[in-house]
């Protein structure tokens, strides 16, 4: 199960009527404080998803349930506590993951791609058919968003881009490799975050974890198939607030894993080992 990371170690203070937007249409609400008590409620689209109080110091927690587990999508601390006039809190390691997270199996299909491994070390994925490409083509291989480009000047030269439209178009470009058709020995490339911009990359930690590989027989139009493989290894990331390492569940102590995913943050809700 991947969930995105939509805020990641976020801080501030919290006043009752000015709530914390947490994006993709939730909030938390501060409803009230009594003493060193404060009654916190995650809303979504204006909704009330559910209250909890929590006392000055503590660490917090919102779940919700998935296939009938559940799973931590809002946590923090709440620092401390002003019970005036105007009630204020104070919160701290504030990390908020969609609610509505991508479920991975072995098998599962995207774009020419196809899941041919999910373990506690990686997630990898191959196109399942030989894919064809002629002089000038444009070929989609990942859900609309990556595509192959062959050059039209020379017989076979690749790069690596990906357009989406939003307000605008835009492409990202990767780095290009030639084939000399006269060398009957396979010719392989591969793309990490270095050599294109789209795979995910964390600068405030100076890691990434995608990668795509591509290999193919000068002699041939094709990539063969499992010649083009996308993979991305999770990694953890220790937890800036100290309260935090020790977080009673095995898969979270000392920090939790990540891994790039379409070239977004991903959160790691559970990585089953693969039998």
């Amino acid at each position: 199960m991947l969930s995105e990371s939509l805020i990641s170690s976020g801080s501030r203070d919290l006043q009752r009527g000015n709530d914390f937007d947490l994006g993709n249409g939730c909030k938390l609400v501060l409803q009230g404080i009594n003493g060193n008590y404060a009654l916190l409620e995650l809303q979504k689209n204006s909704t009330s998803v559910t209250t909890k109080t929590v006392e000055e110091g503590s660490k917090f927690n919102f779940t919700t349930e998935v296939d009938g587990t559940e799973y931590v999508i809002l946590e923090g601390t709440l620092e401390k506590v002003l019970d005036s006039k105007d009630p204020i809190v104070r919160l701290k390691s504030v990390n908020h993951y969609s609610d509505v997270p991508r479920k991975i199996e072995k098998g599962d299909e995207y774009g020419k791609f196809e899941v041919t491994a999910v373990t506690n070390k990686s997630i990898e994925l191959k196109n399942s058919a030989p894919v064809r490409m002629h002089l000038a083509d444009y070929v989609t291989i990942l859900d609309d968003l990556i595509d192959l480009r062959v050059a039209d000047t020379v017989y076979r030269a690749c790069s690596y881009n990906m357009t989406k439209d939003t307000i605008t178009s835009y492409k990202i470009r990767g780095t290009s490799l030639t084939v000399n058709r006269s060398d009957s020995s396979p010719d392989s490339c591969n793309w990490t975050a270095d050599s294109f911009g789209m795979l995910f990359y964390d600068p405030e930690y100076d890691l990434s974890t995608e990668s795509l590989e591509m290999s193919l027989d000068a002699g041939n139009d094709w990539i063969p198939e499992g010649g083009l493989v996308y993979e991305s290894l999770p990694v953890k990331i220790a937890y800036k607030n100290p309260e935090m390492m020790d977080y009673q569940e095995e898969w979270f102590n000392q920090g939790y894993s990540m891994l790039g995913w379409d070239g977004k943050n991903t959160r790691i809700l559970a990585l089953i080992r693969e039998l």
